[in-house]
């Protein structure tokens, strides 16, 4: 088959090195990889063929620049794996596309939904999708703070707050009437988890002349899933639920793909709704009750993708074949296929 040259962008995200040995992997073409990221250190650059630093993907000049390298390096697809990017490549799509360069993208007004979770709650809302939203909040005020924390039943039940719209775990907390009440409690627990207590919060939004807009959440106590999808046009090809049995800092470091009907059904449905393409996580997790509730959507590929690699569909290398308009056969799943990640490391001599 012809060879082909692929850009895989913040190849520093957790997911990059995986993602780029994910297509090393590949046998029936030759894949060149040229690796972006805005950070010299970023890991994956030094796994690819070639590399180039770029500005963040906020940055005005930021499209401009990744379609001068895709030019130069005869690039047939971008593959992008940070949220800071997608609004700038996906609005920049036509252009990169008259230059036959394909981008693994959602439409722009789709993706600024998803990336909103507030946005995604009230679109979902109006669709009648409200069994699988957890009760929720958006806060403009500490009266609206106070009074969304008493709605969900603190201080007996905790609650969640988070920006609407985020990266990774930045700003998500779980809001707790006191955090450390023992000695136990305080050489146990590590700085950086995500409790927090409940009038430490408000002392320090209520500092802020000009208070964020905040979403304010239920607590969900049961197991939290994210779905791998590959999709087209709105068509789910796989959906590959991946149980994330243990987190660390907001990426998954022990899961195992379970074939779990519910939540693929759901997922099926979403993706028809948002007309999505190309590769999506969704996220979920269950309720006291046993019922699962929509945690976040995020038209993207996520950082863990490289359990369901391992499971048996490599997802970034499918989705490639669906943008040059090949067969995409091979999408069986061997289900209760676990990872354990540890950390890696990439030597180089300055």
């Amino acid at each position: 088959m012809k060879p082909i040259t692929v850009i895989v962008t913040a190849s520093g995200a957790p997911g990059g090195p995986s993602i780029i040995q994910s297509l090393r992997k590949v046998k029936e073409r030759e894949i060149r990889i040229v690796a972006t990221d805005v950070h010299r250190d970023a890991a994956g650059l030094y796994l690819a063929d070639k590399y180039y630093i770029v500005p963040y993907g906020t940055d005005p000049a930021y499209p401009e620049e990744m379609l001068k390298i895709a030019s130069r390096e005869n690039v047939d697809i971008i593959l992008p794996l940070s949220s800071l990017e997608l609004l700038a490549l996906s609005r920049f799509k036509k252009r990169f596309e008259e230059k036959c360069i394909r981008v693994l993208i959602s439409a722009p007004e789709k993706i600024a939904i998803a990336l909103n979770k507030y946005r995604t709650y009230r679109f979902l809302e109006e669709k009648g999708f409200t069994k699988i939203l957890p009760k929720y909040h958006l806060v403009k005020s500490i009266k609206e703070l106070e009074d969304a924390a008493e709605n969900l039943g603190f201080p007996a039940k905790p609650f969640i707050i988070k920006p609407p719209q985020g990266k990774g775990q930045r700003g998500f907390r779980i809001i707790v009437k006191q955090k450390i009440s023992s000695v136990t409690d305080f050489l146990n627990t590590k700085p950086y988890d995500a409790y927090m207590d409940y009038h430490e919060l408000i002392r320090i939004l209520g500092k802020e002349e000009n208070f964020p807009p905040l979403l304010v959440m239920e607590f969900l106590p049961g197991k939290e899933y994210t779905i791998d999808v590959l999709c087209k046009e709105g068509i789910s090809y796989a959906a590959v639920p991946r149980y994330r049995k243990r987190t660390t800092l907001g990426i998954s470091t022990i899961g195992v793909t379970e074939r779990n009907e519910e939540l693929i059904k759901i997922t099926r449905n979403l993706i028809r709704l948002f007309g999505f393409d190309y590769i999506i996580n969704i996220q979920f997790k269950y309720d006291e009750n046993g019922e699962p509730k929509l945690l976040e959507v995020n038209p993207r590929i996520a950082g863990t993708v490289c359990l369901t690699i391992e499971s048996g569909i490599n997802l970034p290398y499918a989705a490639i074949k669906l943008a040059l308009g090949e067969p995409v056969n091979d999408l069986a799943v061997k289900w209760g296929t676990k990872i354990i990640r540890y950390w890696d490391h990439v030597t180089l001599q300055e």
